[in-house]
């Protein structure tokens, strides 16, 4: 929650290129501006401003693609929005980028959408 904005787009980038390396045609990655909801529950809702790393899928919805990453043995969550799979820096350790990288790999499979 500390982390400055510099420090969100800088690993937005990262993980941008990181997805990009292993897209091969199976899905497109962008970066978008947008905001983290913080809080819930009994907290009092507030937002962060935050850079976004947005894939839109070929072959399957942005929501069947999440679904599948949420059901891997390591899950990777993100959230839906225009038919993209937003993926909030701010929410990750490092090196999730690698394991989101593994993750793209196995639900998309070596020959198309697994």
């Amino acid at each position: 929650l500390t982390r400055p904005l510099s420090a969100i787009r800088r690993s937005a980038a990262a993980l941008a290129r990181r997805l990009r390396g292993v897209a091969r045609g199976r899905f497109t990655v962008e970066l978008v501006d947008g905001r983290s909801q913080v809080g819930g529950g009994a907290l009092p809702l507030a937002d962060l401003p935050t850079r976004l790393v947005a894939i839109r899928p070929a072959g399957l919805t942005a929501a069947r693609l999440d679904e599948k990453l949420r059901g891997l043995e390591v899950p990777v969550i993100g959230r839906t929005q225009h038919d993209r799979l937003l993926l909030d820096p701010r929410t990750m350790l490092p090196g999730d980028a690698a394991q989101v990288a593994v993750a793209l790999d196995e639900v998309f499979g070596e020959g198309g959408v697994a």
